[in-house]
């Protein structure tokens, strides 16, 4: 388990060209939340299991905490700051002796398509003295919450889904994490390459293309890509159209045009790159996920 501290005053990513959005397909596609369960003050332990397989946003608003993973001390929270574990992970909260705070379930969206799940188990703290602007959207929420007034809900939502937003965005200009869709997104030498295959994922790529997009000779894109993400570009190219298979799979979608979109040129080619990578045909894949969808919906009632 890695402990990260951002300090967003010094980790700003400079360079990037405003024209570049890495965002918008990502959240277009798989639309990550947020949805706020505690607000206030709070005198006892809070404690959370990885039994609804989420990941959670804590903020501490005020007064101090000790954080602990899976029983051990982590960090003690001693000043105002937002704990992100991306990952379901199993962790407490202990004030000392209380403290104000707000916390929150995160998901990814579409967990079992979305590349952003593959981001590590690690614990980010950001620090409210380096980052205003998370402090003034932490206090919006926080009253929204605790107000019951007219369209609570639809504020809550939108504030929360505006939260999730900077917070990918700090993620990716901080460049903090060891691996993950973040990383590749954060590096200004691939940014318009991974960004050109997510935006179209059914264009006949090669690695002289994508190189061509980072303004690179290939031998020095091969390199810096595999060095950067862990992956050759063809493996992440693979990689995020059998996301975006698996999304539009649970979205009911026909194989033909699926294979079309993510640039193969027929049904069979794509099941043949789905086996290899998933372990099982698409249609399987997609049965599993219905059934397991279901049975979650029992467990409810």
């Amino acid at each position: 388990m890695v402990t990260i501290h951002v300090n967003l005053l010094t980790n700003r990513l400079k360079g990037h060209p405003l024209s570049v959005d890495r965002l918008s397909t990502l959240l277009a596609r798989f639309k990550p939340s947020a949805q706020v369960f505690f607000a206030g003050q709070c005198r006892d332990s809070l404690n959370f299991d990885t039994k609804r397989h989420l990941g959670h946003i804590h903020w501490l608003f005020d007064g101090q905490a000790d954080l602990l993973v899976a029983g051990k001390p982590i960090e003690a929270l001693d000043e105002p700051c937002i704990v992100f574990l991306a990952q379901p992970i199993t962790h407490s909260l202990i004030p000392r002796p209380e403290a104000k705070m707000l916390c929150c379930e995160f998901e990814f969206g579409h967990r079992e398509a979305n590349p952003l799940v593959l981001i590590p188990d690690e614990v980010v703290i950001i620090k409210m003295r380096e980052a205003e602007e998370f402090q003034a959207l932490g206090h919006l929420i926080h009253e929204e919450f605790v107000n019951s007034r007219c369209g609570q809900q639809f504020g809550l939502t939108q504030l929360m889904q505006y939260f999730v937003l900077m917070l990918l965005r700090h993620l990716i200009s901080t460049d903090q994490l060891s691996s993950g869709i973040t990383k590749a997104l954060a590096d200004p030498r691939l940014l318009r390459a991974v960004t050109a295959m997510h935006d179209h994922p059914g264009r006949d790529w090669c690695v002289e293309h994508l190189a061509s997009e980072a303004g690179m000779s290939r031998a020095a894109f091969f390199s810096h890509f595999k060095q950067a993400t862990g992956q050759t570009p063809t493996d992440y190219l693979t990689d995020w159209r059998i996301s975006i298979s698996k999304s539009l799979l649970l979205n009911g979608e026909a194989l033909k045009p699926i294979a079309h979109a993510v640039g193969y040129g027929s049904p069979a080619a794509l099941i043949r790159v789905f086996k290899r990578k998933v372990g099982c045909s698409p249609s399987d894949w997609a049965n599993k996920q219905s059934l397991n969808r279901q049975d979650g919906v029992n467990l409810l009632r």
